[in-house]
């Protein structure tokens, strides 16, 4: 009657724990909502992904307070959480000592103008810098500082101070700032741009009188985060919602793309975005198995997609988070929806509270970026490793079994056994016989686990028609 009890205990326990299994959130990515991020000058880029990603207000923006026509340009330095970020707006993308790319431009201008009115905090200066260029080199530069305060909108006249004669650039780049890029900017810097020009030519500046304007937004998976912020561009972002699905309406969609700083990164996660990467994630109340899905891949060049998770667990003693376990793998080419799994190899103390799981169309991890790569996910599900229970209550204080976790051998002790000759069973978490041993003499089995990979396993000992089961780590 004892024994029937602790089956039927251990099967309550086995559907307790199967109902509160925790599934993942708009796993087949059929719920999507618009958000929209800011607005940006037509041609231009600005700081306004930095502010949005923090839950701060655009620091680039379009205002009616304008010199002529509608609109300008405005730009503020404000504070972050961590930090001071001037506004700016560039014709190229912003790297860390230059910009980079920028519109084509031939012509040979002697000068730009322009007006803007500001107030610059003190010990703060706010720049114009307009560079042509060459095949990628300089050919040209025209730069103007502004300090103090101008209440109306002033004229201002910058000459270009061409390096080489004669010689027609093939690109101009160009930057606007309401505060210093050599120092620490200054909260409260702002500056007004609007109908910049150049003299000399015929030719218009891109957009100079900051009439056009475009409203950047995505479609975003409900329960999902999105590098979205730091990709959107007038022709997409790079996670989007795709009607070629692997069942369902909708897919996940993500296209390796360039970001506004010049970064190539587009990323997938269920968690929220570090200084580093993927964090975060959503709660855990079992010991996860495996992580799977359908995808597509059509790579760039030998580039390859990547599928991510991570076990994290907060330690109330030391107030940080710790990282438990964490996977990659590579999703190689695939023309149509293929099946692929992220096994996780972790049942252990401390218990995993979070799990993150994360996509990449390009190989992020030190390999090769192509840029357009593009990779489909859909049907994803997380399944988890199964509820153990002994089965014979009395027998299984029968066996000792050490040491647990094992790194070389792991020892099965059988005193009370020992004439009984019982069998030992090991499978795998995934259900597959790693080692069958019969005890033919001795009170102890000792198995050696060097060649075993880092996991859980379980074990059963069969003795005269009784079992008792159990369950050991080699790491």
């Amino acid at each position: 009657m004892r024994n029937f009890t602790f089956y039927l205990l251990g099967m309550m326990l086995l559907i307790s724990a199967t109902g509160f299994a925790q599934s993942i959130s708009n796993a087949g990515f059929e719920n999507w909502t618009y958000y929209q991020y800011f607005e940006e000058p037509d041609n231009f880029t600005t700081t306004n992904p930095y502010l949005v990603m923090s839950g701060l207000s655009p620091n680039a923006t379009k205002t009616t307070d304008a010199h002529s026509g509608n609109y300008a340009l405005k730009l503020q330095s404000v504070e972050t959480s961590e930090d001071t970020i001037f506004g700016a707006a560039f014709i190229g993308q912003i790297g860390e000592n230059s910009i980079s790319g920028g519109l084509p431009f031939t012509q040979r201008p002697d000068s730009v103008t322009g007006y803007a009115k500001y107030d610059i905090q003190f010990g703060d200066t706010a720049y114009l810098a307009v560079l042509f260029k060459k095949f990628g080199a300089p050919l040209g530069i025209c730069s103007l500082t502004f300090i103090g305060s101008e209440s109306t909108f002033a004229y201002f006249s910058a000459p270009v101070n061409w390096f080489i004669p004669i010689i027609s650039p093939d690109s101009l780049v160009a930057g606007f700032t309401s505060s210093t890029i050599d120092n620490t900017p200054m909260i409260g810097s702002t500056i007004t741009f609007d109908d910049i020009a150049f003299v000399g030519t015929g030719a218009a500046f891109p957009n100079g009188g900051f009439e056009n304007w475009t409203e950047l937004g995505a479609d975003e998976p409900n329960d999902w985060t999105t590098s979205n912020l730091l990709t959107i561009s007038p022709s997409g972002a790079g996670v989007t919602k795709s009607i070629d699905s692997h069942s369902g309406s909708f897919a996940a969609k993500l296209e390796s793309k360039i970001s506004f700083n010049g970064d190539s990164i587009t990323i997938l996660t269920n968690g929220t975005f570090g200084d580093e990467g993927p964090i975060g994630g959503v709660p855990l109340n079992e010991f996860p198995k495996t992580v799977s899905g359908y995808y597509k891949y059509s790579p760039v060049g030998p580039d390859t997609a990547l599928g991510g998770l991570w076990l994290y667990h907060y330690n109330t003693q030391t107030g940080e988070t710790e990282t438990l376990y964490e996977k990659l793998v590579k999703l190689p080419t695939a023309s149509s929806y293929t099946y692929f799994e992220i096994p996780i190899l972790y049942y252990d103390v401390p218990i995993p509270d979070t799990i993150n799981i994360s996509f990449a169309p390009s190989n992020y991890d030190d390999g090769f970026i192509g840029i357009g790569s593009t990779l489909w996910i859909d049907d994803l599900e997380i399944t988890y490793q199964p509820f153990i229970t002994g089965v014979d209550e009395k027998d299984q204080n029968a066996v000792a079994v050490y040491p647990n976790p094992a790194r070389e051998v792991i020892h099965f002790k059988m005193d009370q056994w020992l004439k009984e000759n019982p069998e030992v069973q090991i499978t795998d978490a995934q259900g597959n016989m790693v080692k069958w041993i019969r005890n033919d003499n001795g009170s102890e089995i000792s198995v050696d686990v060097n060649d075993y990979p880092p996991g859980l396993y379980f074990y059963q000992i069969k003795h005269k028609g009784k079992i008792s089961s159990g369950k050991f780590i080699v790491k």
